[in-house]
């Protein structure tokens, strides 16, 4: 296994995170705020970035290209 798979997978693996709880991850960003909660547009960005970042991740370690 080489670097590029091994970073990869890493990358995926940090995406899987805000894919899947991104109103806890949101919380932990406000916490200087009292009781503030996150927009759904927020909630949902945050989703897609998570959602693409295992996408480019799983490209990464598999060597394919993205387009």
């Amino acid at each position: 296994m080489n670097a590029t798979v091994i970073f990869g997978l890493v990358f995926a693996l940090l995406g899987v995170l805000p894919a899947v709880i991104p109103d806890k991850l949101a919380k932990l960003r406000f916490w200087a705020i009292k009781d503030a909660e996150p927009s759904d547009a927020f909630v949902a960005v945050t989703r897609i970035i998570g959602i693409a970042m295992i996408l480019i991740g799983l490209c990464v370690a598999g060597s394919k290209p993205i387009l």
